[in-house]
């Protein structure tokens, strides 16, 4: 069973760089999610997955844009903690010549998770001119 919803963002990408005090040019512009729920084993307890995917345009700078982490906070209803491990991450999958990147990640949810509204970020670091810089991507609720 598969369903895919687009949400788009409320605000666009912040970042903070860790490398250096400088701010850096850079960021991330018009982003919005998608997500999937995936039911990757019905018999098996535990084994629904969401996939996160990040798509936006890129500075010509960036070089590499791989996803860090995961974090989510309940908005309303009885929400119980997301795993927010990176199960499965890869490198953007994009034209940087062109400047388009979409990023996907997995993670999953208990199948005995209760309804409810989270609000859901993406953590990822971007190889800006050879410098490796932290993003947050700015916050979207997801409902399970």
């Amino acid at each position: 069973m598969r369903a895919s919803i687009v949400v788009p963002l409320l605000l666009s990408a912040i970042f903070t760089s860790t490398a250096s005090t400088q701010n850096c040019a850079c960021e991330l512009m018009a982003p919005y999610f998608t997500y999937e729920k995936v039911v990757t084993d019905p018999e098996v307890i535990g084994r629904t997955s969401v996939v996160f995917t990040l798509h936006g345009k890129l500075n010509r700078d960036v070089k590499d844009v791989k996803v860090t982490a995961i974090s989510s906070y309940c908005v309303a209803g009885n929400c119980i903690p997301l795993d927010t491990r990176v199960l499965e991450c890869c490198n953007a999958s994009s034209d940087f010549r062109a400047g388009a990147v979409a990023i996907s990640v997995r993670t999953e949810i208990p199948s005995y998770a209760p309804f409810g509204e989270y609000n859901v970020k993406l953590l990822y670091e971007a190889e800006v001119q050879s410098e490796r810089v932290q993003f947050a991507c700015a916050e979207t609720d997801f409902d399970l």
